[in-house]
């Protein structure tokens, strides 16, 4: 159902009542339209002041009958309003339930939307966050196998270390066994010279005491062979603890200066791109300034030739050979310079 249909049939206004204007307005115009005065005259004064009144009759006369005319249109006005305004409320109150549900409906929707999106981003986070953690699962990798390789030579180091201790453990036990057999010989000794002295005492006291030295002698070099045995022993203990130790300070220096190396060449790398790099700009400007110089020296040469050229005509020579070539020689430069 249309509007117009809800609405009340309008009646149709005629404007019938302004006739008695209208029908005068051609003669007005015909009389007063561009119409002149002479007011400082009493008659034309008196015309002027005829012909305002009369219009001004009209005026008001047509404003009253306005009025009159309205005022029906007026409560007629207030009564298609007052109609408007039911039939209105009655339209909203159908209207709005529906309104609700399609409101309801655009909510839920928009809802949704904002889920579906908060979710999307979301999964483009986790996504990131994926990325971040293999970044860092990646880089602790190469950390532990870089941890792994300094272990498994910590490792060797320290398995080298064991072996030179163990040998010097063998050694330290192999000097401990030749004491023991050297003190067990040494008995040996005393108890059978003992048992000699006692069998032939007095047969053997020369001998005894010459035996005595002899065993003494014996026992000192033999006592020495054996310190310097367990020294020499010792000292070479020391010194394979030591050249562990030194193959130890040589990989750390080895790492050190593998890293400073690197550092230098990085530097030295960025230190030779800045040369080459002041190299370049010197050369251009060596180039720059041969190439001014060149063609400051170009145009003096040329300005000289160009005096030349001025002096044969002042001469009156500039048709001779030599000054026709240098004239043209000296256009010729002219115009390769403007070029």
């Amino acid at each position: 159902m249309s509007t117009a249909e809800l609405m009340p049939e309008e009646t149709t206004t005629t404007l019938a009542e302004y006739d008695f204007v209208s029908a005068a307005l051609a003669d007005l115009r015909r009389r007063y339209e561009g119409a002149t005065y002479d007011l400082a005259t009493t008659a034309g004064m008196k015309d002027a002041v005829a012909a305002r009144a009369e219009l001004r009759n009209l005026r008001t006369s047509l404003e009253a009958k306005r009025k009159e005319i309205k005022a029906p249109a007026l409560d007629r006005c207030r009564l298609i309003d007052g109609e408007a305004k039911r039939i209105t409320a009655e339209l909203v109150a159908l209207e709005d339930p529906i309104d609700a549900q399609i409101k309801a409906e655009q909510a839920r929707r928009k809802a949704e939307k904002e889920a579906k999106e908060k979710a999307e981003r979301e999964r483009l986070a986790q996504i990131e966050r994926d990325r971040l953690a293999a970044e860092k699962a990646e880089q602790e990798r190469l950390a532990q196998i870089e941890r792994d390789r300094i272990a498994a030579e910590q490792a060797e180091l320290d398995r080298r270390r064991a072996e030179q201790e163990r040998l010097a453990a063998e050694k330290e036990a192999e000097l401990a066994a030749e004491r023991a057999k050297l003190e067990a010989e040494k008995a040996e000794a005393e108890r059978e010279a003992l048992e000699a002295a006692e069998a032939a005492q007095a047969k053997l006291d020369a001998e005894l005491a010459e035996k005595e030295r002899i065993a003494r002698e014996a026992r000192e070099k033999a006592d020495a062979e054996a310190a310097a045995k367990r020294e020499a022993e010792r000292k070479k203990l020391e010194e394979e603890q030591a050249a562990v130790r030194a193959e130890q300070e040589r990989l750390d220096k080895e790492r050190a200066a593998a890293e400073a190396k690197a550092e230098e060449e990085r530097k030295a790398r960025e230190q030779a791109e800045l040369e080459a790099q002041a190299e370049r700009h010197r050369l251009a400007a060596e180039e720059q300034a041969k190439k001014e110089a060149l063609e400051i020296e170009h145009a003096t040469l040329l300005g000289a030739a160009n005096e030349v050229v001025a002096c044969f005509a002042d001469w009156g020579v500039e048709d001779e050979l030599p000054a026709r070539k240098l004239a043209a020689a000296v256009a010729r430069e002219g115009k390769a310079a403007a070029e």
